[in-house]
């Protein structure tokens, strides 16, 4: 025999054996994973996930679903209305609870404190309120 023959009969021999191995290592993770050997290579089963768009809207209609940004814009004015000026809920608030945050006061007088914060800065300009602090962790007293 010459060397060509052996070389190539080793290598049909090591082609198949590499052939068998893929099958066996794709059927054993099949197993694995919970699908069948016979399924031929075929993915198993697709897990329930996201709903469709169609259900997503559906679902969105039948729940009604408010931000606080909404609640508070539909408090805002009528509540700003009723019980005077801002810049004096805001300093009452601040006198009664020292050290609050924006969005204390803002839940507490039913607003955000983006619709509270050009209220908060004129009473900071005219001294009528001091702050501590920086970012999130601002907090507010009204100056003895």
């Amino acid at each position: 025999m010459s060397k060509n023959v052996i070389v190539e009969a080793v290598e049909t021999i090591q082609n198949a054996i590499a052939a068998d191995e893929t099958g066996f290592i794709r059927e054993s993770v099949l197993l694995h994973l919970g699908g069948s050997a016979a399924s031929n290579g075929a993915a198993p089963r697709k897990r329930a996930g996201r709903p469709a768009k169609e259900e997503a809207q559906e679902e969105a209609e039948e729940t009604p679903r408010t931000t606080r940004r909404k609640r508070a814009k539909a408090k805002g004015p009528a509540a700003a209305s009723e019980g005077g000026s801002l810049a004096k809920r805001i300093l009452s608030f601040v006198k009664a609870n020292p050290g609050s945050s924006s969005s204390a006061i803002a839940d507490d007088l039913g607003s955000t404190s983006t619709e509270l914060r050009p209220e908060i800065n004129a009473l900071l300009e005219s001294k009528r309120l001091k702050k501590k602090g920086q970012k999130r962790g601002t907090t507010y007293y009204v100056p003895a």
